[in-house]
């Protein structure tokens, strides 16, 4: 329900549970409520049953998935080692393109700022899934097959077209909420709501007392799927071309696929239309040399890579401070879209990020012996501490490329950061040390 406050009073305690995805057998497990069927609230819930937990996850949309056509990303080590804790780790390698080099370079192609050896980046982290490429279409249904498995006996464990309609709070302090739609009618007694519902969370409005308005994000951003590779393009190197506001990235994938994408800085929205998105998207990007990215452009226009459908969106963000009470917190976009908790302003660890939300959400629970409350204030407060070191990293990469200084050390330090902010790759509430120790030695 948009706009409303939960106040909840209390921190009854309700069992005990051991530090992994198991609840021990004489532990009651937590009623739990995931609003969202995309990927961060489809992977959050099948954490939740793996750990024994019961879970009612309901999605307003009709269709399961849609959101993700003509997208893809990178899925970096620390990634992997969240889709392994959610046991998909297999299926998506076998559907995604390995790795193995990640480029910088400047929009003429004649500057290097920086080349790392990604395999060697995992090992250094400790991480053995390496870095891969995948449609996001994929991963979402190979979630959505592992989510149908732990949830033996139930027909439909994302209740579509339903939407949470009002939150209520019982006298001991738990949740009761009733939906919209024709399917589940109403949760009751519920231990933890979590919003995983994008963007433009409806349960962001009853985190903190308000429903904040989104804002412009400062950028434009086209992507794309080239149905056909150009043999320039190494298929085992995601190549990022930096120019001034601006920057284009290719990055392979399987079946000799292309993904392509590119941002454009602007002080304020620009009128967009299907019918002149190409041009405006060549424009943009006219003149950029390298790793065969002028191919992908004259591919663009010749339309040898096959059928082109780009997408255009200017991504928001709100302003608002708050993204969890005692017994409601956001995962995936629903928290990225605040810019000082998102370990994603600067760089593509968004879904990364969002995977490892969802394991670490749990070894935070486990930690805390299922209070609730406890457990989201550590998950929240040492994820905020691990962004706010991957952003300052972030910026000094930004700023030394902008300068033409930037190094290859630098480069790495900052996605050695970037991945230890997705705090399910590392394993353990106890990252922000292990973080500081892995950048005092490179």
């Amino acid at each position: 329900m948009r706009g409303s406050r939960i106040v909840l009073a209390g921190r009854p305690s309700i069992g005990r549970c051991r530090r992994s995805f198991t609840t021990a057998s004489d532990a009651p497990a937590l009623r739990c409520v995931v609003s969202g069927g995309g990927i961060t609230g489809i992977a959050a819930s099948i954490a939740l049953r793996q750990a024994g937990h019961q879970v009612t996850t309901v999605d307003g949309a009709k269709m399961l998935g849609e959101q993700y056509h003509g997208l893809a990303t990178m899925l970096p080590a620390n990634a992997m080692a969240a889709l392994q804790d959610l046991g998909v780790a297999a299926e998506v390698e076998a559907q995604a393109q390995s790795l193995e080099r990640l480029v910088l370079i400047g929009e003429k192609g004649d500057k290097l700022f920086g080349e790392v050896d990604l395999n060697a980046t995992a090992a250094e982290l400790g991480l053995s899934g390496g870095f891969h490429g995948i449609e996001l279409e994929t991963l979402h249904k190979i979630l959505h097959t592992r989510l149908k498995q732990c949830s033996k006996g139930v027909k439909h464990p994302v209740a579509l077209g339903t939407s949470i309609k009002k939150i209520g709070l019982s006298p001991d302090g738990a949740l009761q909420i009733l939906f919209n739609g024709k399917g589940v009618k109403s949760a009751k007694n519920t231990h933890l709501l979590v919003g995983a519902d994008g963007v433009g969370s409806h349960v962001r409005g009853t985190v903190g007392g308000e429903d904040p308005k989104l804002e412009f994000g400062g950028c434009g951003v086209w992507h794309l799927i080239l149905q056909k590779r150009p043999d320039s393009v190494d298929p085992h190197t995601a190549v990022e071309v930096w120019g001034a506001g601006s920057r284009l990235g290719l990055l392979p994938l399987p079946g000799g696929k292309l993904f392509c994408y590119g941002a454009v800085s602007r002080r304020a929205p620009q009128p967009d239309s299907p019918k002149t998105r190409v041009a405006a998207f060549l424009k943009a990007f006219e003149g950029f040399h390298g790793y065969g990215c002028e191919h992908v452009l004259a591919a663009v226009v010749d339309g040898h890579a096959g059928t082109v459908d780009i997408a255009f969106d200017y991504p928001p963000y709100v302003t608002s401070a708050t993204w969890h009470s005692d017994r409601t917190v956001l995962l995936g976009d629903a928290a990225h879209a605040f810019p000082h908790c998102s370990a994603a302003v600067y760089q593509g660890q968004s879904l990364a990020a969002c995977l490892g939300d969802t394991t670490a959400l749990l070894r935070a629970l486990s930690a805390s012996a299922c209070d609730v409350p406890t457990g989201l204030a550590a998950f929240v407060g040492a994820r905020q501490q691990a962004v706010d070191a991957e952003q300052a990293a972030a910026k000094k990469v930004t700023t030394e490329s902008q300068q033409s200084t930037a190094r290859g050390s630098s480069i790495r330090k900052w996605i050695q950061s970037a991945a230890l902010s997705a705090i399910g790759g590392v394993g353990s509430l106890g990252y922000p040390a292990l973080l500081r120790s892995s950048l005092k030695k490179l």
